[in-house]
């Protein structure tokens, strides 16, 4: 490439930078940039403007600057159309820099409020999409009917809202794509009255639980997201988010053998913990009003089993109302979470017999650390002595002897028959496994 005037062309087609003017005020700290137009110009700097391109001739310069005016304008008149067709109003510019206007931060309770008026579980429009984009799922579905171009023909009373990630470029929420609290409820009913126990899809094929969670899931993620949307956390809104939590307990405990490929145990906890956290808020609000809620007990004990540790306990202590905190149902949850923070195996598994069905499911999940801890305390105490291995089923809650003995296998123990043909189990020096996590496998 030649010279522009006396200016050499940049090397590797750099072109000149214009610097930034920090003496202009603007809410940036200057938001003008220098043009170097004056005698003194500014310090020069180089930037590539592409990989080792060429640098434009004269009469190619002078060409290409027409096209980037004509380029210039022509976007601005979109970006002013674009304004108009959006009712957005005109922003102040800045050279050729349209900035929106500073707007100051306003309260979320001054915000108007947002109702909801789609009266479909899934609105229409979505499901047409869906359709088209071969997104249903095997519950949304017509059996054996497909559109023109061979893909699944939704089933308009079974389809189901997604769930929806915000984004920054989204469009926000409008009305007729949001469900108000009634009708959220219902579908909510649907779920588990009608989905929640298929052992098949439409087309009567069989399926899998984990596939039926996943399923619900996503659409139970989508209530919720309307309910955001809309500002309500009234006692429809809260007896929803009980129900929406009970089902990602059971669904922990049942799903807890499968691969982690097919059921992330992360991904449902962070939900349920959502969840709870939600709860936890629209019960605040609601002592605070003086309005009693009936199942608050109840989810604040998951909360603590959920978390079970020392610093969640010690909240709740301090947090909660005395008499909720001393009830009956709080102490079912706060006593085996106590055992286990002590090192108790025996009393936590104690507990766990005493504790409802979906206190167990959570406390389900802390058995391999205790049971850990009670094959040491075993293996001390009784030594080489023969212990039945029924003692051990009961005592830490095992299925059978079949599951017990396997789990006694892995620590080394040896599983033999005594003199009364009973099977016990005992320990060796020689073979007894520490930490069966970490045993090398041939």
């Amino acid at each position: 490439a030649g010279e522009t005037g006396n200016e050499p062309a940049a090397p590797f087609g750099l072109t000149r930078t214009r610097h930034f003017d920090q003496s202009q005020d603007s809410p940036f700290g200057g938001n003008n940039f220098a043009q170097d137009e004056t005698n003194q110009p500014a310090p020069e700097e180089w930037t590539r403007a592409a990989p080792f391109a060429p640098a434009r001739a004269p009469f190619e310069q002078s060409r290409a600057a027409a096209s980037d005016q004509a380029s210039a304008g022509e976007m601005q008149k979109r970006g002013d159309r674009f304004a108009q067709d959006n009712g957005l109003p005109n922003h102040h510019v800045v050279g050729k820099t349209s900035l929106p206007p500073i707007v100051e931060k306003s309260s979320l309770h001054r915000a108007s409020a947002f109702v909801g008026t789609c009266q479909d579980m899934c609105p229409e429009a979505e499901r047409y999409a869906r359709e088209s984009q071969r997104d249903l799922s095997q519950f949304e579905v017509l059996p054996d009917a497909t559109n023109e171009r061979g893909a699944s023909k939704v089933d308009h009373s079974r389809a189901v809202k997604k769930y929806h990630r915000s984004a920054a470029n989204q469009e926000a929420a409008k009305p007729q794509d949001v469900r108000p609290p009634a009708v959220l409820k219902r579908t909510l009913e649907y779920l588990y009255r009608e989905v929640i126990d298929r052992t098949t899809n439409t087309r009567n094929e069989e399926v899998p639980f984990v596939e039926v969670h996943n399923f619900i899931r996503d659409r139970t993620r989508s209530i919720r997201q309307d309910f955001t949307y809309q500002g309500v956390r009234d006692a429809c809104c809260i007896e929803i988010h009980e129900q929406i939590v009970r089902f990602h307990i059971l669904s922990e405990h049942k799903l807890c053998e499968e691969d982690k490929d097919v059921f992330s145990s992360k991904q449902n906890m962070e939900q349920l913990d959502k969840c709870l956290i939600s709860l936890r808020e629209m019960y605040a609000e609601n002592r605070q009003a003086g309005i009693y809620s009936p199942n608050e007990t109840e989810m604040q004990a998951y909360f603590l089993l959920t978390h079970a540790d020392a610093e969640t306990l010690s909240g709740a202590s301090k947090e909660l109302p005395p008499e909720l905190f001393m009830s009956e149902a709080y102490q079912l949850a706060a006593k085996p979470v106590v055992a286990m923070l002590s090192n108790n195996y025996a009393r936590f598994f104690k507990y766990v017999k005493e504790a409802p069905y979906l206190y167990a499911c959570l406390l389900h999940k802390h058995f391999a650390t205790n049971r850990h801890q009670a094959m040491h305390v075993i293996r001390k105490t009784y030594g080489a002595s023969r212990v039945p291995v029924e003692d051990v089923v009961d005592m830490l809650c095992f299925t059978d002897d079949y599951e017990a003995e396997d789990f006694l296998e892995l620590y080394g123990f040896e599983i033999e028959l005594d003199d009364s043909r009973v099977r016990c189990f005992r320990s060796r020096a020689d073979t007894f496994v520490s930490n069966p996590s970490t045993k090398s496998t041939p």
